[in-house]
């Protein structure tokens, strides 16, 4: 051990330059490399160059009769155009966002309706869907500004299966069907409304608005997925209240988006299964007179 010593030039070459230039270029390289995940996650994962960690995605489905309102953009896949960023909110009321909607497309003559609510599909914000009643689509056109058609839900399962359709719109219509079947069908203990085993009553985006179904209670999604029409309904109700302890579902804020679900609108027929399978099916509802099934019974029918 030597004090005062002087430091020659291979003693600085060794114990200060190389030390200080392998720093230098291991803070590049690790750079580097670590813009090179982030920009990869933005581009592969998030599929956007931009972060929305602290807004909120407000996405309002535009609806008149029996027509979907989406944008016309050739390079992109059919979407709602009615998609904003706003600060970060866990709930808003449907006042709130028909005064940004008339903001955006100076159309007044709207009607804003909840649906549901989900995390973002990158993670980056959670999303609040809503639905949006237009009376006059002329009037819409020549005032709101946005660039897109009106689509049938015909068309738009077209689309789908020709995977032009953006996956967001996907699972807000599935939603929609899913929900809507479930309750016009059964009960929230998931027995029959009707007498009638695999009873399928009519899905119009014209009755919308007389739906009172709250699409953001996952009672309905369960209901679904277990009901009086599908296998082994009440021993799997004996296994979840006495086994699994499962109990009754509750509110709250559910996506409902249970992976591999297609609903009946958005399914092509089977080989050998053409449209007078589903004609047979219509014809059998028809039969009956509305609310009255074939013991004679009133039921309360959901329209």
């Amino acid at each position: 051990f030597y004090i005062n010593t002087n430091i020659n030039t291979p003693d600085e070459l060794v114990f200060i330059w190389i030390p200080g230039i392998l720093y230098i270029m291991s803070v590049i390289l690790f750079g580097m490399r670590y813009l090179g995940i982030y920009q990869y996650y933005r581009k592969e994962v998030a599929h956007q160059a931009d972060t929305h960690a602290d807004s909120t995605l407000l996405r309002i489905m535009i609806l008149c009769e029996d027509f979907v309102y989406l944008s016309s953009d050739s390079e992109k896949q059919l979407d709602t155009p009615a998609e904003f960023y706003i600060p970060h909110r866990d709930r808003m009321d449907p006042s709130e966002v028909k005064t940004i909607l008339q903001k955006r497309t100076n159309c007044n003559d709207c009607h804003v309706r909840f649906l549901y609510n989900s995390p973002g599909f990158n993670s980056d914000c959670n999303v609040l869907h809503f639905v949006s009643f237009i009376s006059d689509a002329e009037v819409f056109d020549g005032n709101s500004g946005l660039n897109g058609q009106w689509y049938t839900l015909h068309q738009i399962v077209k689309e789908q299966n020709a995977g032009h359709v953006a996956a967001a719109l996907t699972q807000e219509i599935n939603r929609i069907h899913r929900v809507v079947m479930a309750w016009k069908s059964y009960d929230r203990n998931g027995h029959r409304l009707y007498p009638i085993k695999n009873y399928t009553p009519i899905f119009n985006l014209r009755d919308f608005p007389k739906w009172d179904v709250d699409l953001d209670d996952p009672v309905w999604i369960a209901v679904s997925t277990n009901n009086e029409d599908k296998p082994l309904f009440h021993l799997r109700n004996l296994w979840r209240k006495y086994v699994a302890g499962g109990g009754k579902v509750e509110k709250h804020n559910a996506t409902g988006n249970h992976r591999g679900y297609r609903p009946h609108c958005f399914r092509q027929n089977p080989p050998g299964r053409g449209t007078g399978h589903r004609h047979r099916r219509r014809d059998c509802q028809r039969r009956l007179p509305p609310g009255l099934s074939r013991h004679g019974h009133r039921h309360r029918q959901r329209h």
